[in-house]
Parts: C-alpha cells; sequence; structure tokens
C-alpha cells in the first residue's frame, strides 16, 4: 500500500472510531531524582512511568520499553492541547469503552485502570495525527516543541525528531491491516513511537 493511500485508510479509521464512540536524575546532571521527565506543565515521574509500563504489560497485553512509554506519556497532552487543529471529534469517554474492548478482547478481568487509558489515549491519538492531515508537519511541530521545553533523565537519552517520526510511520501499515478487520484497540500498534536515542545505561522499570 502507498504512503498516500495508507495515510487515507487509517484516516477513515481514525474518524470512524470517533464517530462510533461519539529515570532518577545523575549527579551533576539536570533533573530531580526519581524524575524521569519534567517540563513547566509537566512532571513525569518515574513511579508514573512504571504505573504506565505496567499498564500496557499487564493490561493490554503490549510490553514495551521504557522510551516508548515515556514518549506517549510525554506527547499525549501537547496532542490533547491541538486536537481541534485536526477538526476531530474526540471524548475520553471513547477511550474508557476502547480501553474495556480490549480488556474483553485479551481475556483480562476488572476494569480498565486511568493508566491503561492513558495509554491508549495517547496511541489513538497518534494514529490521529499521523494520518488524518496531509503530512507530518502538525505532529512534527507538536514534538519539536516538546523537545525543546523538557529535560528528561540522562537515562532516556536524547530526543530525536525524525526518529520518532519514523518509527511513527513504520507502524502505520499494520495498524491500517487491525483497523480493517476491526480488531480492539488497532491503534495501539502505535505505540512502538520512540522519541529517544538509544541509551547505554540499563534500566529497570521499577527504579
Amino acid at each position: 500500500m502507498t504512503e498516500p493511500r495508507r495515510r487515507r485508510a487509517l484516516g477513515a479509521a481514525v474518524l470512524g472510531s470517533a464517530l462510533l464512540l461519539a529515570g532518577c536524575a545523575v549527579p551533576g546532571q539536570e533533573g530531580s531524582p526519581g524524575v524521569a521527565a519534567a517540563s513547566e506543565q509537566t512532571t513525569l515521574t518515574s513511579a508514573r512511568v512504571t504505573e504506565l509500563y505496567d499498564a500496557w504489560a499487564e493490561e493490554a497485553h503490549k510490553p514495551i520499553p521504557r522510551d516508548q512509554v515515556v514518549t506517549l506519556e510525554l506527547l499525549r497532552e501537547p496532542m490533547l492541547e491541538h486536537i481541534d487543529e485536526l477538526q476531530l471529534q474526540y471524548s475520553r469517554y471513547s477511550m474508557e469503552q476502547e480501553a474495556i474492548s480490549v480488556k474483553e478482547y485479551e481475556s483480562i478481568a476488572g476494569e480498565p485502570s486511568e493508566a491503561m487509558i492513558d495509554g491508549l489515549e495517547a496511541t489513538y491519538l497518534l494514529a490521529a495525527y499521523t494520518m488524518i492531515p496531509e503530512d507530518d508537519s502538525l505532529l512534527r511541530s507538536i514534538a519539536e516543541e516538546v523537545a525543546e521545553t523538557t529535560t528528561v533523565s540522562p537515562r532516556e537519552g536524547e530526543f530525536n525528531v525524525d526518529q520518532l517520526l519514523s518509527s511513527i510511520s513504520e507502524a502505520s501499515e499494520t495498524a491500517v491491516s487491525l483497523a480493517n478487520a476491526g480488531q480492539p484497540g488497532w491503534f495501539m500498534e502505535f505505540n512502538v513511537a520512540d522519541f529517544f536515542t538509544a541509551s547505554d545505561s540499563e534500566w529497570l522499570a521499577s527504579e
């Protein structure tokens, strides 16, 4: 499938879903102990990263590395702030219902946690920003602003906007196939989004 056709197909899937569902700091480095990333508006603690990591692994059955957890959470609120620019009708309730459907599909008991809903929300928004506009200029602008205004723990590495957009693009074809098959949470394929260059240090989600 060519990129324009893939973009149109997934854009239609995003719009269809909307209608249907109407890090600790190193001594000498910037940042605070227990903080994975911080800006004027947001502080992302290591405990919060662990909470999101566990939700992906235990509730969605789609475990992802720490850097991808941090990527999704750093982008989520900025994407919500610009959602009107997509002319997309979006509500948090739609993600709550998607999370319930995913847990049912995976045969996982219990109500979805807020952390799981946050994770799904971030990936849904990435799908929307990737496939609805004609190009990636809006998402690039948001990512560049996040990179410029956010300090991250050295363990995360350095921001790389081009790598982020490339990792998102690579998820598109699989997401289209799952959307066409009607699979709940098809947009979770965008959890591969990675904003950071590889870090040399080892990590544990619980640190």
